[in-house]
């Protein structure tokens, strides 16, 4: 059970400190309603974390005292806790459904709007993501092409498409050539096979701990003891 609140604990750190991960859903909360505050989710997790080292220790107690009432209150909290992971699951495939279908085509459209001259907050979260992950655009340099200003100023990019200017001015034959939808997608599967493997050995932990409680709970006969 302490390993599962460790895991939790790890999650919500990486959530929090994790540079990348943060501009990532930065960016794609302005066109999603499901996307969650990152801030938010880090807190959640180490809270959760912290409340099963908790649960963790009311079970060696339990089992300790051979406590009927510490016995079923850990296996109380484990029910509960294991309820929230399955509900955070079935969030996650809601997640994973707008991101593959929904969100690439809502920001391709917002793009028509950046702004080269009065950026606001958009602009500058996107520049980011552009220079973090070499790329520009959501699916490459072409999702500029119907932007006004990509018109208005001689057909050149966001400088942050570039690595490299020519006389202060990014082209698209210098600018980095895929989309950023395509290298967030990368990293992102590599942190989802990670917290699906966590997720698994978590949840075999956690049912082992569950019949463990029950076991002792109804092998103990005498009543609580606390003289």
């Amino acid at each position: 059970m302490q390993l599962s609140g460790g895991a939790f604990l790890s999650v919500g750190i990486l959530l929090l400190y994790k540079r990348d991960l943060h501009d990532i859903f930065k960016l794609f909360s302005y066109e999603s309603k499901i996307v969650p505050s990152f801030q938010n989710v880090g807190y959640v997790l180490i809270g959760v974390g912290a409340l099963i080292f908790i649960v963790g220790l009311l079970g060696c107690c339990g089992s300790v005292r051979e406590s009927k009432l510490l016995l079923g209150l850990y296996i109380f909290f484990i029910i509960l806790v294991m309820t929230g992971e399955l509900v955070v699951g079935m969030y996650a495939v809601l997640l994973g459904e707008e991101w593959e279908n929904r969100l690439p085509s809502t920001l391709k459209h917002r793009i028509l709007t950046y702004n080269y001259t009065q950026p606001a907050m958009f602009e500058y979260d996107l520049d980011v993501i552009h220079k973090q992950f070499m790329c520009c655009g959501i699916e490459g340099p072409k999702d500029f092409h119907a932007n006004i200003d990509y018109q208005l100023y001689g057909k050149r990019l966001p400088s942050s498409c570039c690595s490299r200017l020519q006389n202060g001015v990014c082209v698209e034959t210098d600018s980095y050539g895929y989309g950023c939808y395509r290298n967030i997608n990368e990293q992102m599967t590599t942190y989802s096979h990670v917290i699906i493997a966590v997720g698994i050995a978590v949840a075999v932990l956690e049912l082992t701990a569950l019949i463990l409680a029950v076991c002792v709970c109804r092998n103990t006969s005498e009543d609580d003891d606390y003289d």
